[in-house]
């Protein structure tokens, strides 16, 4: 299952719905360009590993990646 959640505005609760539902449906590993050291934290605190500097990708290509422990990571994008 793949679940995006994406808005290009802050502060619409994105990273504590995200850091939830991904906890609620039992996640171990979120892939991202980039992300906050809020969102980094709180995914940590409930148990998911983190891994930033994804390329811009179909998620599919990601996903295989990982799992075959190729995935290629650059800078964190996030700008906060």
């Amino acid at each position: 299952m793949i679940i995006a959640i994406a808005s290009g505005k802050g502060g619409t609760g994105k990273t504590l719905v995200a850091t939830n539902l991904a906890a609620a449906l039992g996640a171990s590993v979120i892939i991202a360009g980039g992300m906050g050291q809020r969102a980094q934290t709180l995914f940590v605190e409930n148990g998911i590993q983190v891994v930033v500097g994804a390329e811009a990708v179909p998620v599919e290509d990601l996903v295989r990646q990982h799992l075959a422990g190729t995935l290629k990571t650059g800078q964190n994008v996030c700008d906060h």
